[in-house]
């Protein structure tokens, strides 16, 4: 790919990724604009893999403490008394139940609805109307330690809903968590750790793809180039939406996936 068309696809990637705007539906929307594009499978995975380390790094603090935490589970367990940490790795593990069960159940059918522009279009305009929602909902209290493990399950079974595109992951998390009284700081934090196991087994599994093709002795400038657009851009759009969730700006997405739902109803479709 020329050097343009792969800064702009990195820069999609990175946006959309993390912005609640979907990036499949962006992703479906920009193959209809744009067919017989030469951006290959091994491409879009690793501009994932930039998107995804990006959230490692913004993350990295929160990762650490999960990990450093996990030794003393047991005790801390027995005795009732889990730290923060190990209260949002129980929310991560509770939340990524429902979410692997909507992915085994979503998977196969994932292609046919990607492929159907009206379809992506209405889900565009759900997501929207989710974000919508948010416009409403009270500063909330809830956080680590308190948010509970059913509210974590009703926000994996959002996460799992996000499979379909057009629904964005993190419109769908954040709006739940906001609307179960979570905390505005705490909605980002416990998103976007949640996202993680559902993202590293996707990209598992891309790779996977890949390899079988034996696309992955194929990596050129324009991969390496995607990877590293993807992650600057991912990270700042990252910090971004932290930052607005934080000032309760969160509702002001649903304007745009509306309008971009209309779009490709009754423009591309």
């Amino acid at each position: 790919m020329g050097i343009l068309k792969t800064i702009f696809l990195g820069f999609i990637q990175g946006v959309t990724e993390f912005l609640p705007i979907s990036s499949s539906g962006h992703l479906s929307l920009m193959d209809r604009i744009f067919p017989g594009g030469d951006a290959d499978v091994l491409f879009f995975t690793i501009t994932h893999l930039g998107t995804m380390l990006a959230t490692f790094v913004v993350f990295r603090k929160e990762i650490s403490n999960i990990l450093v935490s996990f030794k003393d589970l047991l005790p801390n367990m027995k005795k009732g008394e889990l730290v923060s940490s190990q209260s949002m790795m129980f929310y991560i593990i509770i939340g990524s139940v429902p979410t692997g069960l909507a992915g085994i159940i979503l998977a196969d059918k994932f292609e046919a609805f990607i492929e159907n522009i009206n379809f992506v279009g209405v889900m565009f305009m759900v997501t929207g109307l989710i974000l919508l929602t948010t416009r409403f909902a009270q500063e909330g209290s809830k956080r680590e330690g308190s948010f509970g493990p059913w509210r974590s399950f009703l926000v994996g079974c959002a996460q799992g809903f996000a499979i379909l595109p057009g629904i964005s992951r993190s419109g769908t998390t954040i709006s739940s968590i906001l609307l179960l009284k979570g905390e505005r700081a705490f909605a980002g934090r416990l998103s976007f750790l949640m996202s993680l196991p559902a993202i590293l087994a996707a990209n598992l599994l891309e790779f996977r793809h890949v390899i079988k093709q034996g696309a992955g002795n194929c990596i050129s400038f324009s991969h390496i180039l995607g990877f590293v657009v993807s992650f600057i851009v991912g990270f700042f759009s990252l910090k971004l939406l932290l930052r607005l969730v934080e000032q309760g700006k969160f509702h002001y997405f649903a304007y745009y996936c509306f309008a971009i739902g209309l779009y490709s109803l009754f423009v591309v479709s």
